[in-house]
């Protein structure tokens, strides 16, 4: 280790080291081949698969202190982020060998804040074309409150030759 790495990381208060320990597992992490990682801006996240079946994922996001925006609420992006991966993940549960997808079109509807706690993402495919497919995802709180609210379409590629 180098000795700038060194002092930055013996001048962190304890929940900047905490925060820098889990940055440090997500890139870790993130070396693991798709679908036991979701990439580094996934791992970031800290959203881990709870269930999962074909065409159904379920994820758990901790509100962790540094995943919160300025006003100590869940940031808006971070759950964005685990929804389309969520998505992403159910729809690879129905896809062909060989076949890929990527996101068309996402739209979420934010509901509640969080300030603390877990919030539960499941997605669900409802629509699996040739070309297109269409899948929501609910997300709610540890109370099962409905936190966001988003559907998402999805282009499908098919198998290359």
């Amino acid at each position: 280790m180098n000795e700038e790495l060194r002092q930055l990381l013996e001048s962190l208060r304890p929940e900047e080291a905490e925060a820098a320990t889990f940055l440090l597992q997500a890139l870790q992490r993130s070396r693991e081949p798709t679908p036991a990682s979701m990439g580094l801006v996934g791992e970031l996240t800290g959203a881990v698969v709870v269930d999962e079946a074909p065409g159904r994922v379920v994820y758990r996001l901790e509100a962790r202190p540094y995943l919160r925006n300025p006003y100590g609420f869940l940031a808006g992006p971070v759950l964005y982020t685990v929804i389309d991966y969520s998505m992403g993940r159910a729809l690879r549960g129905l896809a062909r060998e060989g076949e890929l997808s990527a996101t068309v079109e996402l739209k979420v509807n934010y509901l509640k804040a969080v300030r603390e706690g877990t919030v539960r993402i499941e997605t669900t495919v409802l629509h699996k074309g040739s070309a297109l497919a269409v899948l929501e995802s609910r997300a709610t709180d540890d109370e099962g409150a409905l936190v966001a609210l988003a559907v998402g379409t999805y282009r499908v590629f098919p198998p290359s030759p």
